[in-house]
């Protein structure tokens, strides 16, 4: 996210889009803090996970109520991780992810 910010207008906004399972993680990853400054953080529902409490994450990553967006839509039962997964086994993507993304991971041969 830095990166992009750098190649950037300081105008732009970024936003950052992952599942209330991973705003609920969000404290574990590195350097947590430095995300929330740089981008809002778009945060939609994931099937069988309660939403987070934002007071509890708060408490390790300052501010980070006035950067989360809550997206209300109905949650999808297919994680990055399955996607992951999926592709070094050798299994099909294509009703997963739009064609493009299937291709890319393809062409540059990610997560074999």
């Amino acid at each position: 996210m830095a990166a992009l910010r750098q190649r950037l207008s300081k105008k732009a906004e970024l936003y950052f889009f992952i599942g209330w399972d991973s705003l609920d993680e969000l404290p574990l990853w590195k350097e947590p803090d430095k995300l929330v400054q740089l981008c809002h953080i778009v945060t939609f529902p994931r099937a069988d996970y309660e939403k987070p409490d934002l007071a509890v994450l708060e408490k390790s990553i300052p501010r980070i109520s006035q950067r989360v967006v809550w997206v209300d839509v109905t949650p999808v039962d297919i994680s990055s991780s399955d996607i992951r997964a999926r592709v070094a086994k050798g299994l099909p993507i294509s009703r997963l992810v739009p064609e493009a993304v299937a291709r890319y991971i393809a062409e540059h041969k990610l997560y074999r």
